[in-house]
């Protein structure tokens, strides 16, 4: 699930100072997005995955997804916390029930994701990661977004290698079924500015 475009271009400007400031190489080179799954899939199943994903996105309510503060995971990866877990946690248990062993290759099992997040920096060194927790742990940042959809990927796997390669390419994007928009409290300030 990725933001507007808005708000993509404010989380750039942090990924920028990780970059230029951190020297992380993994900041501004990502995409800002929240991460439902990662999985390998045979070719062969590429179709019916899509048909699924297809009608189970428009099964869910469009949804307003918040961010407020920076979070961490170890000393490696920094990230912008998003309030709406048990919403998008919802979506991700609702990919399980289709998104089985019995699609992949055996020895790959699907990685959903526990805690929905945007990743800000991420494999940091530990110096890279001290100096910007430092900072960042309790800088202010409040946003939202109104997820219509959700994104899949496709880049190549390397079976014998065990790795991904290459960037990745866009596949599909889903849309969810759209509700009432309700808007955010930060939705009056964006239109005086």
């Amino acid at each position: 699930m990725s933001p507007e475009d808005r708000l993509k271009k404010k989380i750039f400007e942090f990924k920028n100072k990780f970059t230029i400031d951190y020297k992380c190489a993994l900041a501004s080179n990502l995409i800002p997005h929240i991460t439902l799954s990662q999985f390998v899939l045979r070719e062969s199943n590429e179709i019916e995955l899509r048909n699924m994903l297809r009608l189970y996105a428009s099964t869910i309510a469009a949804l307003n997804v918040d961010l407020r503060g920076f979070g961490r995971f170890n000393k490696q990866t920094i990230f912008l916390k998003v309030c709406q877990q048990q919403e998008i946690i919802k979506i991700i248990v609702g990919l399980k029930s289709f998104i089985n062993n019995d699609t992949y290759p055996s020895k790959f099992v699907p990685n959903f994701s526990s805690k929905p997040h945007v990743t800000i920096a991420k494999q940091m060194t530990e110096r890279q990661f001290e100096c910007a927790w430092k900072d960042f742990k309790s800088e202010f940042f409040f946003d939202g977004y109104y997820a219509k959809d959700m994104l899949l990927l496709r880049r190549n796997f390397d079976e014998e290698r065990v790795r991904h390669e290459g960037s990745y390419k866009k596949v599909e994007l889903f849309n969810f079924k759209i509700g009432p928009y309700y808007g955010r409290q930060t939705d009056l300030f964006d239109t005086l500015l």
